[in-house]
């Protein structure tokens, strides 16, 4: 399979992606220790960030946010397997049973995409699939509408309009629940968007599962 020969020529080099220092897995073990310290347990769920139950792997700082910028800007695909199998291992070891058989990762606008090479959040939703025996539905939601980076947005409002009928269904599929995964989670806004178009298609978000959680944006 193509992702098992990634790893394994990733595996030969022996070079950590983050700090170029040698590695026997794919990051040095510095930088995978660095990795772990910003995963503190489950995250307490947020109260009225999100209408769903939200299961959050780590904080988005230090070496992980680094592991992320790797993943989105330095075509790093290993990195998002890794990371991905990171979330699957814990929630085999610490969450379990699941809402929902179905895992559908946040896509990414087609024009980004051909840009990026691949999608980090579905690429981390297939490797948490692969080790929690889950089944990852890429297809199920496309993104339809090219929206900048919601970091760049200065109100609520704005990351509202931002995503506005960002996405629609890629499939038709009969209702049932779900779950969505994400890398990276803020204000909630983009992953709200997803949640209603879902649900207005009949198929019931029963958590969200994200690998890293940034500081709330409020304003």
């Amino acid at each position: 399979m193509a992702w098992t020969a990634g790893i394994a020529n990733f595996f030969l080099k022996s070079v950590c992606p983050l700090c170029q220092r040698p590695a026997q897995g794919i990051f040095c073990r510095d930088c995978d220790r660095q990795i772990d310290a910003y995963f503190p347990g489950q995250l307490p769920q947020e109260t009225g960030l999100l209408p769903v139950p939200v299961y959050c792997w780590g904080h988005y700082d230090g070496a992980l946010k680094r592991a992320i910028a790797a993943c989105k800007f330095q075509g790093a695909q290993v990195v998002a397997q890794s990371l991905g199998y990171k979330v699957g291992a814990w929630w085999r070891r610490d969450i379990g049973q699941a809402p929902a058989q179905v895992v559908i990762p946040i896509p990414l606008h087609a024009r980004k995409l051909q840009q990026r090479g691949f999608n980090q959040a579905e690429v981390m939703a297939q490797s948490f699939c692969r080790l929690t025996g889950l089944r990852c539905r890429p297809r199920w939601l496309q993104r339809i509408k090219e929206t900048k980076p919601q970091i760049e947005t200065r109100s609520r409002a704005e990351r509202a309009a931002n995503l506005a009928h960002a996405f629609a269904l890629g499939a038709m599929v009969p209702p049932q629940s779900v779950m969505v995964f994400d890398d990276i989670l803020t204000s909630g806004a983009t992953l709200r968007e997803a949640i209603t178009l879902l649900e207005q298609h009949q198929l019931r978000v029963s958590g969200v599962i994200v690998l890293a959680r940034t500081a709330v944006m409020t304003h």
